[in-house]
């Protein structure tokens, strides 16, 4: 569950990825740390952590890659 404004959104977890959000670019080339401050307004305090590949739930054919820092895993979510 990422709390990037005043929503909730689910994914299921495959794994965590070694590279930080400043090595993960995404479709439009900018970085995550760059997307997260322009799109969300959200400055990223722990660059350094890993990342984790995420898929929206039943949706396999393209991995989304959050910062640990805009997740919150349930109490019962299992990894």
């Amino acid at each position: 569950v990422t709390q990037q404004s005043n929503w909730t959104r689910v994914y299921e977890i495959s794994r965590f990825d070694s590279r930080t959000p400043g090595e993960i670019s995404i479709e439009s080339g900018q970085n995550l740390i760059a997307y997260y401050q322009e799109k969300y307004g959200i400055k990223l305090t722990a660059p350094a952590y890993p990342c984790i590949e995420v898929y929206p739930p039943n949706e396999y054919d393209q991995a989304c890659y959050l910062p640990l820092e805009v997740c919150r895993i349930q109490e019962w979510q299992v990894y």
